[in-house]
């Protein structure tokens, strides 16, 4: 078996890389670490609703958008693809070319929560906002739900996240195969929820504060992964040097 010889930076270059590459891991799992706090408080700010509140139809709450869009028809623009796929990975959008999307999608305008209409077993309710000048396309397997302002889709997403909901979204479903259950979006409107219409403001207010310290989280953690595998090669192979590792640790560290 023949012997390859790499080329390897200087030892203290080695020590550099390593310490800024495990600097931007550590950021990364700390976002992570904070987007898992943030989802479980908001969860029991949904289990307070559903203890203290009355129910009412997802219906009476919520407007589920139908829009739906051609991707052929977008000139070929780079879209956000949201996907069952893009939220098992992230949850984070796909950035593509529109063209390589096959089949119509649902057009996301403003905010929304998209929730899995297929195999709702698996716990997918995903808050999403649209980029400025990028086209959003959610795929139809997601229930879009709207609202005229953040605070009422805070709202909703209190009702969508209540243990009841979430268990009659399994019960009600179609289909024979176990990886192609769905549920008709209709049925999923229909399904009694904590009325958080009626929810104190502060309570509301509180879950749109986590919401977005998580939709922040994500974004930052989705930023450093990609700069720390751009980073990788380039390092390795010598064609960036990191002259000041300490000065991009703190960086990293910014805001933890």
């Amino acid at each position: 078996m023949g012997r390859f010889t790499f080329p390897l930076p200087p030892l203290p270059e080695q020590h550099a890389i390593a310490a800024t590459l495990g600097a931007l891991d550590d950021k990364i799992d700390s976002n992570r670490r904070v987007v898992t706090l943030a989802l479980d408080l908001i969860d029991a700010l949904a289990a307070q609703c559903a203890e203290s509140l009355p129910t009412t139809t997802l219906k009476s709450l919520a407007q589920p958008s139908h829009e739906t869009v051609n991707p052929t028809t977008l000139s070929d623009q780079i879209v956000d693809h949201f996907s069952l796929p893009a939220f098992d990975d992230g949850p984070a959008p796909e950035i593509v070319p529109s063209f390589s999307i096959m089949s119509n999608k649902q057009l996301i305008a403003r905010r929304s929560i998209l929730v899995s209409r297929l195999n709702p077993r698996f716990n997918r309710t995903w808050w999403v906002s649209p980029r400025a000048g990028v086209p959003a396309l959610a795929s139809t397997e997601f229930l879009c739900l709207t609202a005229p302002d953040d605070l009422t889709l805070a709202r909703i997403w209190l009702a969508v996240r209540d243990d009841y909901f979430r268990t009659e979204l399994t019960r009600r479903v179609t289909g024979t195969s176990g990886s192609h259950q769905r549920i008709r979006p209709d049925d999923a409107l229909s399904i009694e929820v904590p009325n958080t219409s009626l929810a104190e403001t502060a309570t509301v207010r509180q879950a749109l504060t986590l919401l977005d310290l998580i939709e922040f989280k994500r974004s930052e953690a989705q930023a450093l992964t990609s700069l720390r595998d751009a980073l990788l090669p380039e390092l390795l192979s010598g064609r960036t040097q990191i002259s000041n590792a300490d000065a991009i640790r703190g960086q990293t560290h910014d805001g933890r």
